[in-house]
């Protein structure tokens, strides 16, 4: 359930397509990740090319920290600690409304809103990653497909 998806269960519903889109401006989508627990977790070292083949997009950072936590009594040893959000955010361009109105399918509507610019769910998960807020394994746990 991602956004571009979004669209399909809305016709799925049955709702007419001139109607999804004339109506709709934006689409977000969510999941809720687990924190790597600050009070145990630990530094290491990994390329920031790792999270390529996840669909992480290079931003020439090179090496980079990342974070894992290595259980506590805060976490009830589990190293993760409260949520965060992961959200994907798809405006409703002409071009996505001209999709909408042909029933083009949901991969058709992600492509060109990828290429708009909309970050996929994985995508803002490793960028997480990369600020040490949660793992790759979460990231992939609650992006699954």
């Amino acid at each position: 359930n991602d956004c571009p998806s979004t669209v399909a269960r809305l016709l799925d519903m049955g709702i007419p397509s001139f109607l999804v889109s004339s109506s709709l401006l934006l689409i977000v989508a969510q999941r809720l990740a687990r924190r790597v627990c600050k009070d145990c977790r630990e530094p290491y070292e990994a390329d920031e090319d790792s999270l390529v083949p996840y669909g992480h997009l290079p931003q020439g950072l090179g090496s980079c920290t990342f974070y894992r936590g290595k259980g506590c009594a805060t976490c009830n040893f589990t190293g993760m600690r409260s949520r965060v959000a992961i959200y994907e955010v798809m405006p409703v361009s002409p071009e996505i409304r001209d999709l909408i109105l042909r029933n083009a399918p949901s991969s058709e509507i992600r492509e060109v809103a990828e290429s708009q610019g909309m970050k996929t769910l994985r995508q803002a998960g490793l960028l997480k990653v990369i600020d040490g807020t949660t793992t790759v394994e979460e990231v992939l746990r609650v992006t699954l497909a």
